[in-house]
């Protein structure tokens, strides 16, 4: 049971974003933990601009809110990292017979399929984080998508019984709380060597598409800034996320 992260939950039926109405509670300064899950998004955001598509009542997506004023900006993609760990975590847990991975920059693969996405937005001081909003969607029970998702996303249910979305979302939530204490407990290094243990690729030759051309280089890591950091022909060079995407190759090529 969280100490305090969902203690104070708005639930709703139907949202447009919910990291867009967590955004808009941000000035009156909600409590710390507070989430806002909603059913259904009408125009969930993910990375790079993308939207996230999802069946209503199906999935979770939900936003939280913390205050990490310990973090200095130097750390700031700590909280993607623990987010990402929380998330990994909950799905192994549910699904502990398949593989289950962190692709940069925020997304979940089970199985080499996307089972979930984050986006994290963070409010920057002078010297540290003010605060931060964590969007998350995890496709639970959902079965059916869109053309140009078969075969590239994926459900908890699509490989298994079918769940309780409030028992899952519970789990996660306390997994999320947990990631963020040892944040706060500053235990950066041990966060940072549990995210690259379940990075999809890392200390690996992985394919990767930037500027148009497809490359096979080595995954080395990612910096306090998030950006990923790939050994090719050129030597080592960090990429910011609309520089470079990864591939990932089916979990069982034929």
């Amino acid at each position: 049971m969280p100490q305090f992260t969902g203690h104070h939950l708005i639930h709703l039926s139907e949202a447009p974003s919910t990291n867009s109405l967590a955004s808009q509670l941000l000035p009156d300064q909600p409590a710390e933990g507070t989430v806002i899950r909603a059913d259904a998004q009408t125009a969930g955001r993910g990375q790079r601009g993308n939207s996230w598509w999802v069946e209503p009542g199906q999935n979770l997506t939900f936003s939280l809110i913390y205050y990490p004023t310990f973090l200095p900006v130097a750390q700031i993609h700590l909280i993607s990292k623990l987010t990402a760990l929380a998330v990994r975590e909950a799905v192994a847990y549910w699904r502990p017979e398949a593989e289950v991975l962190i692709k940069w920059p925020n997304d979940l693969l089970l199985n080499r399929q996307k089972v979930a996405g984050i986006l994290i937005e963070n409010q920057i001081g002078q010297r540290s984080l003010r605060s931060t909003i964590i969007g998350i969607g995890l496709n639970v029970n959902q079965q059916h998508w869109p053309p140009e998702l078969a075969g590239r996303a994926t459900s908890l249910a699509a490989i298994g019984a079918a769940l309780s979305l409030d028992e899952v979302f519970a789990d996660l939530l306390t997994r999320l709380e947990t990631y963020y204490l040892m944040a706060r407990r500053g235990q950066a290094a041990a966060i940072d060597q549990a995210y690259l243990q379940h990075l999809y690729g890392y200390a690996q030759r992985v394919k990767v598409q930037r500027a148009g051309q497809l490359y096979r280089e080595r995954l080395i890591g990612v910096d306090a800034f998030g950006r990923l950091l790939l050994e090719g022909e050129a030597g080592q060079q960090a990429f910011d996320v609309k520089e470079v995407q990864i591939l990932p190759e089916p979990l069982n090529p034929r």
